[in-house]
């Protein structure tokens, strides 16, 4: 057998058990879990579906334009060496954070989309993040066996 072929065998090899490794370990996890906890993944994932399906259909807000354009002065001000300062000039968004907007920029260079189809994406990931966050943080601190 060529070294290559054997190289590829090894490979789908470590894939395959991997893979069995994880469905094994999924099944011990939904035997464990309870109805409820079943029930929270459901939700999350018809939420991520929902945003799968949806996020090119949604409409520009009224301040997606002017965010838009805050991150490319973000972005201007740090390549000229804190030089350029037209951001602390427009409109009154230095007083705002830029990290979401940021954030949208670089997945725009990544992602081969309309850019505002990309902040869409982001901001649904977004929440449907802090639902799971919130799921997680009350399934942990109030929904316990002892709270009933």
């Amino acid at each position: 057998m060529p070294a290559s072929a054997a190289g590829t065998t090894n490979s789908f090899r470590w894939f395959a058990d991997a893979w069995r490794g994880a469905v094994a370990r999924a099944r011990k996890a939904l035997a464990r879990a309870d109805h409820y906890d079943l029930a929270a993944v459901l939700l999350l994932g018809a939420l991520l579906l929902l945003v799968a399906f949806t996020f090119r259909d949604y409409a520009i807000s009224n301040d997606e334009e002017v965010q838009q354009r805050y991150a490319e002065l973000i972005i201007a001000y740090y390549r000229s060496g804190f030089v350029d300062e037209a951001l602390f000039h427009f409109r009154n968004l230095y007083l705002y954070g830029g990290l979401f907007d940021l954030v949208a920029i670089g997945l725009q260079k990544l992602i081969p989309l309309d850019p505002y189809d990309v902040r869409h994406l982001l901001s649904a990931l977004t929440g449907v993040t802090f639902a799971f966050v919130l799921l997680a943080y009350t399934g942990e601190s109030v929904a316990t066996r002892r709270s009933g």
